[in-house]
């Protein structure tokens, strides 16, 4: 940096140019002050233009300048322009020494700070500046330096509710520090021997701090002793926010009502934290009940703030209330990539794959769209189940540079593996560079690789990962206790069970024992997986209980599964998949009474059969078939290629001697995915075509899945079927589950 010299200066201030040194110094220094705060690169830029000009800086030139310093993390400009201070004589003024400790606060070089104070406090023993080093060491983490210096402060100057309020201005997440949250209960029981108890800003502060550290009843004790004629708009949201973070939604609602029936008119900030709640709630009821009770008085807060409306119009997708929530987007006059982004994810969290695609084309005639846009295009197109849009849409982020971003490559690794093209999900992986890797990414490309029935590599890329320095976490487990599950690799899943516990430190969660359970169950060791189920420190849940009742339907353990069902009807009497399958276990054993009990159970609850629905993705489009289907696109011509397509499966299985029961033909079973295979093969006649990929709502049966066995080695294809728990990948006869699955 060039500095001007001392000459200089004493020249300007001389009475002749005084008037006018001091209209350019204002002039300047308004700039320095806006350039700061919107574009801190530029005011470097600016000062240095003002030292060209030979313009002397005085106190008003130094805070806004260390402030760029600070946002753009220039400690070298920090220290040259804390020695010109010195020699200017400004290090005497409040605002600037303030300022440098500021700067070199948030640079993160706390120590030159203190010792910087520490050369000042003779001169300058002031609140501000006092308060400003404890802001800093507290948001830094250096908790008992930051009490230290509170302490000398008190009997220095005193102390007041801004120096209480910087002892917690750590910005870091604190759930993880048990010793910050006793620290912060310290500094809220000498709250109380100041006489600050009842002060707004430090109760806000106290708050937000107990809600960050998982302690709602602090949070609530805080709020409820402070009294309602004091509270103001910022103490209702800290309470509303805290609720919110904390799984209380229900609750945080009832206080923004509390709020409004005090009197207390919300802010934008309000707005957006019950709005949220009420998304997390997903009750359609409480969201209308909260849209109504604000539209006579708050709309100019929905029609003005495209923020507001896009959080009002997320609140009703996630509902599930799409046409509100697609009429409130219609109104919004200048949409923004945030609003965009929000109906898009509306339509696919919904299942409105097709809708949500729709939309994206539409926005990048208006919009850019950014990295969170691309995830929801990318997840609807795994819930198509169709590669051709996914690899268009992969182009496009390949082209802008979305492709980069961790969350967009894990999600492109989802989707092709979810659209059975398990080989360009490793390639996205395979090419995105260590440095660019993340544990989501990671786990993502474990579970693709488990879900296509290849627990091995699983395991491989789980080594690799921990061998880079990555550390997994309770999704990572989830993938691979799944992988091991589908691949039967049951010693290497209690393996992996027993080392999330004991190296990583994480607790399991519910659907982490339902993996191990379901891992226990498919290699027939029933008894260990309901003794596992009873030992579990946790109450199992419904999907515990219907893993094992999913291998009691496997393995014919009828006694069992009577287990399994009292535990599931107490849990969820409506479950409707659960007691289709205990209706077919009972079946399979004989038990011709169990199977009607069940069965008209079902009907007084009003309980239906999930249909059987396979889709099949032909160039762009994806057809659907259901059960004996008659109304399917061509359906005359389909029968006709089953038909054919039979008498050869028939024909080549019985010269063979397959292990193949003939009966799903002789009984007349045309079952959704034997319709959607016959229209593939039917379809490719006229088309080229190597792999026929069809996706089904439902488990693949034992029937299905040898007669698709069977159809690979007549037709020499591979057919990639995803059912409801993971791929198959046919070819020659064989699948790749080698029929555990």
């Amino acid at each position: 940096m060039r500095f001007g010299a001392a000459a200089t200066i004493t020249r300007c201030y001389s009475n002749h140019h005084f008037n006018k040194v001091e209209n350019l110094q204002f002039q300047w220094n308004v700039a320095l002050t806006k350039h700061a705060s919107q574009n801190p690169s530029s005011a470097l830029s600016l000062y240095k233009h003002m030292q060209y000009l030979d313009i002397p800086p005085n106190n008003h030139t130094y805070p806004p300048l260390l402030k760029a310093c600070a946002a753009v993390r220039e400690a070298p400009s920090i220290s040259q322009l804390q020695v010109h201070v010195f020699r200017l004589g400004l290090v005497s003024d409040l605002f600037v020494s303030a300022a440098l400790i500021d700067a070199h606060g948030k640079c993160g070089r706390c120590e030159i700070a203190l010792q910087l104070f520490e050369e000042l406090n003779p001169h300058v023993a002031d609140r501000v500046l006092w308060t400003t080093l404890i802001s800093t060491l507290s948001h830094h983490g250096f908790n008992e330096q930051a009490l230290q210096q509170f302490t000398r402060m008190r009997s220095c100057c005193g102390v007041d509710v801004v120096s209480f309020c910087a002892l917690l201005s750590n910005p870091r997440q604190i759930s993880s520090e048990p010793h910050f949250l006793r620290y912060g209960r310290t500094i809220h029981a000498l709250s109380f021997k100041y006489g600050f108890e009842l002060e707004n800003r430090l109760t806000n502060t106290l708050i937000h701090m107990y809600s960050r550290g998982g302690a709602l009843a602090d949070a609530s004790k805080a709020f409820d002793g402070f009294p309602i004629r004091k509270r103001d708009v910022v103490s209702w949201n800290s309470m509303i926010s805290a609720l919110a973070a904390n799984g209380q939604e229900q609750q945080a609602v009832s206080t923004f009502f509390d709020m409004l029936a005090l009197g207390e008119a919300p802010s934008k900030v309000t707005l957006m934290a019950v709005f949220n709640a009420c998304a997390q709630l997903a009750c359609i009821d409480t969201c209308q009940r909260v849209h109504k009770h604000l539209i006579p008085g708050h709309s100019a807060l929905f029609l003005n703030d495209v923020a507001v409306a896009t959080a009002l119009l997320d609140m009703h997708a996630r509902c599930g209330d799409l046409n509100l929530a697609r009429r409130l987007f219609d109104d919004i006059q200048l949409k923004n990539v945030v609003s965009w982004s929000a109906m898009i994810a509306g339509y696919e969290q919904n299942m409105d794959f097709h809708k949500a695609l729709d939309l994206f084309h539409k926005m990048v005639e208006e919009v850019r769209p950014n990295e969170v846009t691309m995830i929801s295009v990318i997840a609807a197109c795994s819930g198509l189940g169709a590669s051709q849009p996914g690899r268009v849409i992969h182009s496009f982020v390949m082209m802008t540079g979305l492709a980069r971003d961790g969350r967009v490559g894990s999600a492109l690794i989802d989707m092709y593996a979810k659209c059975g093209d398990i080989q360009s999900a490793r390639r996205v992986f395979d090419f995105t560079d260590y440095a660019m890797r993340t544990v989501v990414m990671w786990s993502a490309m474990i579970g693709a690789e488990g879900l296509h029935g290849a627990g091995q590599r699983s395991l491989s890329l789980f080594s690799d990962m921990t061998r880079h320095g990555f550390a997994p976490n309770e999704v990572t487990f989830v993938s691979l206790l799944s992988a091991c599950s589908h691949g039967g690799l049951v010693q290497d899943g209690l393996s992996c069970f027993k080392i999330m516990q004991r190296v990583y430190r994480l607790s399991p969660a519910a659907k982490h024992y339902a993996c191990v359970v379901d891992l226990l169950g498919r290699a027939g060791k029933l008894i260990e997986a309901h003794d596992f189920i009873r030992a579990m420190p946790i109450e199992a849940d419904v999907a515990v209980w219907g893993s094992l009742l999913g291998a009691c339907r496997l393995h014919g353990n009828y006694d069992l599964a009577m287990v399994a069902e009292k535990e599931i009807l107490c849990l969820d009497p409506s479950s409707v998949g659960h007691q289709v399958l205990l209706a077919n276990i009972y079946k399979e054993a004989g038990k011709g009474e169990d199977v009607i009990r069940t069965r008209v159970a079902m009907k007084k609850k009003g309980l239906k059969k999930i249909a059987g629905c396979s889709f099949v993705e032909m160039g762009n489009k994806v057809y659907g078939f259901i059960a004996d289907d008659r109304s399917c696109f061509e359906s005359a011509k389909v029968y006709e290629a089953l038909q054919a397509l039979d008498e050869q499966v028939k024909n080549v299985g019985l010269a063979n001697k397959e292990a193949f029961d003939i009966k799903i033909l002789i009984n007349g079973q045309f079952h959704s995915e034997r319709l959607a295979i016959a229209f593939a093969i039917m379809m490719m006649v006229k088309k080229k075509g190597e792999t026929i990929r069809i996706t089904k709502n439902l488990r693949v049966c034992k029937d299905c899945h040898d007669y698709t066995k069977l159809v690979s080695k007549v037709c020499k294809k591979e057919l990639i079927v995803r059912d409801s728990h993971r791929f198959h990948h046919f070819k020659g006869g064989c699948c790749s589950c080698g029929d555990y699955w």
